[in-house]
């Protein structure tokens, strides 16, 4: 029996035996690799990558089971009442089933602005499922009170912003003028809904604990020395990538080179005269990701842009610069209109929102969900966005203009209509972010419940890393390198994968990883054809630059500048179809190529139709073939007359192609296309001649030059006979000197 598990499923049930740990001769069979290729090697991978995942949707399955699973979904959609045509704004829980709400209601010419004018408190019905108005009492303070009526009587275009709860307080903001500081803030003691009035001018107290960083890092600048000067300068981001702002476009690089101003993204920038030291440059490094912050001379805004130094990609996204948050266990980035993964994924969402920043992270008790709420002060909106850490997704972008969270995971928002309204839709969803006390019944015994189900959360997160870096199509240079290190890591850091509960993804992990390890070497060679594919299309690309050049400067006053430009067009393109055989060769830029030169060689091919209609055209091809007929008489060597043929032969193929280009462009007088025809095959006949002349000469010249040559050789064989004799001296010499007349006698 094979004492090396097998990839397929195996039932939970069942024993497995432990995976044997490579033998010396084991791992020199792995060194050899046989026959295997890096395909086959690729194709076991993604056999052993789904094996692990199947074990890993068994493992998750089991964990749902022992620990219970919430399903974020739409439990109810109602509408509130208020008593005035208003524009809601916010929301928040006052407890179970209550919550209160915050609008603002133009009255016109009403002087005393009253606490049901922009207060609202609502009960939820568990049983009838409806929303009902209650009375105020929660805000009947004194001191409240008196503020309050102070505020919009002092402040005659005070509006309600919204609900902050931070650290057990409440806090009221109110804006009192046009910029976004001149606000009021009223904070409340708050207590599982019940709340204490306790200060009306919190506004230093909010600016200090209400606006969280925008960003959790630090933007760096690049000092004097990172400047690099060149026929193409640019600014060193601590040696792992290069900007430049210079030339008329913004180009990011891989490499350090000022010799050549090509790298891996470029976009156009407004003042193409900036030096290399007029842009603002700023950046973050994580892990190996790097940001980049990027203002070009005279423009006003910021340019964000994200690297990924293990793809060497870049893509731009310009609402890092709102604000952003690092996602759990360095999954990467998340911002208020998606988010990027260090795997190089990147999901947008559609949203026009502007001012974006984020207020706050809620973390739900399974370990496996994260919400991002980010808030626009200006237009009053809230986005919310739920990270999972298993599949690495956000599934849902929220736009909302008020929410509250209740202790049992249920979501309460709202989203205004343009006008105001007295009916307001409310959406009531069922979430898995709830506090302490309102888990789900789970099985207690169970042995992944001693575990503990954030535990088992960051292990299947961790294996799914290593399936998503097995199914990436097109691999990095050190991706099955990751590949063996993540699963090292997941073993280690995870013993009980080895347990009945562990599903053999221990097991899976053990082969994928060996798996992995024979792919690193193989892999190697594949990038290096790979490099050399790409080498080959650089210098392609390079002849098809050239040649376009060549187009561009020739005068095409003569048939021969269009004949030897289609020819050269046609080289081109037949080699760019050679080059699409070759291995790991990316077609797309070929494809690219091919269009191009198709497309000048059409235009080229009807310019030369219209050259060829002028009668003086071919005159230059009749003189030519005028004088290799009048030269056939005065060849007096074969080696002049294999000259002209092969002149006469150029000739030819000129006219096959000249005569090839009129039958295949589309020419709507017929007499047109009929006199070309005609006078090119005037001009073949006069070839045909030549050629005809020619060989009955070189035959008769060849003949001539045989004879003399064999007579001239007999003469030297006659004299070598002499020689040897007179040298001979001994049998030995004899029978020297006769192979070598017999040598001689064979080769003539």
């Amino acid at each position: 029996m094979d004492a090396t598990p097998s990839p397929d499923p195996v039932p939970a049930t069942a024993q497995t035996t432990e995976p044997a740990p490579p033998t010396p001769a084991s791992r020199g069979a792995t060194a050899t690799l046989g026959s295997a290729t890096y395909e086959i090697l690729r194709q076991r991978l993604q056999t052993l990558g789904g094996s692990l995942r199947e074990r890993m949707n068994r493992l998750d399955a089991r964990r749902r089971e022992v620990f219970g699973a919430i399903e974020s979904k739409i439990l109810q959609a109602d509408r509130i009442t208020t008593n005035h045509n208003c524009t809601p704004r916010d929301l928040i829980r006052l407890g179970p089933g209550r919550f209160l709400v915050g609008f603002n209601v133009q009255f016109g010419l009403k002087k005393e602005i009253e606490l049901a004018d922009v207060f609202a408190v609502y009960n939820r019905d568990e049983a009838a499922g409806t929303f009902r108005d209650a009375e105020l009492t929660p805000l009947q303070d004194p001191r409240f009170l008196t503020d309050f009526k102070r505020l919009y009587h002092v402040y005659e275009k005070t509006v309600f912003s919204k609900f902050s709860e931070i650290d057990g307080r409440l806090y009221m903001v109110f804006q009192i003028g046009a910029g976004p500081g001149d606000i009021a803030v009223f904070k409340w003691a708050f207590d599982n809904g019940a709340l204490r009035f306790v200060d009306g001018r919190a506004e230093a107290d909010f600016r200090r604990v209400g606006f969280p960083p925008t960003h959790p890092f630090r933007w760096l600048t690049p000092d004097r020395e990172s400047f690099r000067y060149g026929d193409h300068p640019h600014v060193s981001i601590e040696d792992r990538v290069f900007v430049e702002c210079i030339g008329g476009d913004l180009t990011i690089k891989v490499e350090d080179n000022t010799a050549s101003g090509e790298g891996v993204y470029s976009e156009r920038v407004e003042d193409r005269h900036q030096k290399v030291d007029d842009a603002e440059i700023s950046f973050v490094i994580l892990n190996h990701l790097v940001l980049l912050r990027v203002r070009p001379y005279k423009e006003s805004t910021h340019r964000h842009f994200v690297y990924n130094q293990k793809l060497q990609t870049v893509d731009r996204v310009d609402s890092i610069g709102q604000s952003c948050a690092l996602l759990p266990q360095d999954h990467g980035l998340i911002f208020p209109d998606g988010f990027y993964l260090a795997t190089g994924e990147l999901k947008r969402f559609e949203g026009r929102e502007t001012g974006l920043v984020l207020e706050r992270v809620i973390h739900a008790p399974n370990g496996e969900d994260s919400l991002f709420i980010f808030y626009s002060g200006a237009m009053g909106i809230y986005v919310l966005m739920a990270y999972r850490l298993i599949p690495q997704q956000v599934e849902e972008r929220i736009v909302c203009h008020g929410f509250s969270l209740f202790p049992n995971g249920h979501l309460l928002l709202f989203r205004a209509d343009p006008e105001p309204q007295k009916h307001h839709t409310v959406q009531l969803r069922q979430t898995p972010f709830h506090e302490k006390g309102y888990e789900p019944s789970g099985k207690r015994d169970a042995f992944l419940y001693q575990i503990g189900n954030k535990d088992v959360v960051r292990c299947l997160a961790e294996c799914n890393e290593v399936c998503t870096l097995i199914e990436r199509r097109n691999p990095y240079a050190e991706l099955y390198a990751d590949v063996v290190k993540r699963c090292g890591v997941v073993l280690d850091a995870y013993p009980w994968l080895g347990s009945d509960d562990g599903f053999q993804v221990d097991a899976s992990l053990r082969l994928v990883q060996a798996a992995a390890d024979q792919a690193v070497e193989e892999f190697d060679k594949v990038r290096r054809l790979q490099r050399e594919a790409a080498q080959q299309v650089a210098t392609l690309r390079k002849r098809c630059d050239e040649q376009f050049g060549a187009l561009r400067r020739a005068n095409f006053n003569r048939l021969d500048d269009y004949v030897q430009n289609l020819a050269a067009l046609r080289r081109l393109r037949g080699d760019l179809i050679t080059l699409k055989d070759v291995r790991f060769v990316d077609p797309a830029p070929i494809a690219e190529l091919e269009q191009e030169v198709a497309s000048r060689a059409a235009e080229l091919a009807g310019a030369c139709v219209k050259f060829l209609l002028r009668p003086e055209a071919l005159e230059p091809y009749r003189k030519q073939a005028a004088e290799h007929l009048a030269a056939v008489d005065l060849v007096t060597r074969a080696i002049d007359g294999r000259k002209l043929d092969e002149a006469v032969a150029a000739a030819r193929v000129e006219l096959e192609m000249l005569i090839e280009i009129v039958n295949n462009l589309r020419i709507e007088d017929a007499t047109e296309t009929t006199r070309i025809l005609d006078a090119i095959t005037a001009v073949y006949a006069t070839l045909n001649q030549v050629r005809g002349a020619l060989q009955k000469r070189l035959q008769s010249l060849v003949a001539t030059e045989n004879a003399a040559r064999f007579q001239a050789q007999m003469k030297l064989l006659g004299q070598s006979a002499a020689s040897f004799l007179d040298l001979c001296e001994s049998p030995a010499q004899c029978d020297e000197y006769l192979n070598r007349i017999s040598v001689q006698l064979e080769e003539l």
